[in-house]
């Protein structure tokens, strides 16, 4: 592995040229047949979320390193760039998961990504706001055709089966009311851990 002062002094040798075609290369993505599947998979759930009462939602899996979130991203920036910078919609959201934190922090962070979470919001005349329904409301709101849960995995490891049923009831609740299928990304062992969630979608390029 290059050190990262052999990294900078590598960079400092670089025309600005050679910078900008290095910069174009990182975020080259190139195609693989899998990956058009799960694409084609992510296309369905959004133009059937037009169509269905109780929306498709999805695992996708695969272990650390493999491009799970980078494919998240080239699906995010492809569909993206066929709306305008004044398009108020977000088709496509994509909240990522830390470590260790609970489902109100999930839902926070979910307002957070939207840009719709502030401190004048946790607390009203003294009393708690229902995450749950303020994530339902904005996702109507802004017109989300598809949200991504990365990092799955961390919000249910080391949690009790009823604590796992409670995140997997609240998750399906805003996905009917919300009228928007969510796609759960992490880790393989997250399949286990959903059998007996019949809300969830499988589909052929479901994992990866």
């Amino acid at each position: 592995m290059i050190g990262m002062m052999t990294w900078k002094r590598l960079m400092n040798k670089l025309t600005s040229t050679a910078i900008d075609r290095l910069q174009v290369f990182s975020e080259c993505f190139v195609i693989h047949p899998e990956a058009t599947k799960i694409f084609n998979d992510f296309d369905e759930l959004r133009f059937n979320q037009q169509f269905l009462s109780d929306q498709q939602c999805m695992l996708l899996t695969g272990e650390t390193g493999v491009g799970k979130s980078c494919l998240l991203n080239e699906y995010k920036r492809r569909n993206l760039a066929k709306y305008t910078s004044n398009y108020a919609a977000v088709p496509i959201l994509i909240t990522k998961i830390s470590s260790n934190k609970g489902l109100d922090s999930t839902l926070t962070q979910i307002l957070s990504d939207l840009e719709l979470f502030g401190s004048e919001q946790r607390k009203k005349r003294g009393y708690k706001v229902d995450l749950t329904k303020k994530v339902v409301n904005s996702l109507r709101r802004v017109k989300v055709e598809l949200l991504f849960i990365n990092e799955y995995h961390d919000l249910i490891k080391f949690k009790s089966t009823q604590d796992r049923q409670i995140i997997s009831s609240a998750l399906k609740y805003i996905s009917e009311e919300a009228n928007v299928p969510i796609v759960l990304v992490g880790m393989p062992w997250i399949s286990r851990t959903v059998e007996d969630n019949e809300w969830l979608h499988a589909s052929s390029g479901g994992e990866s």
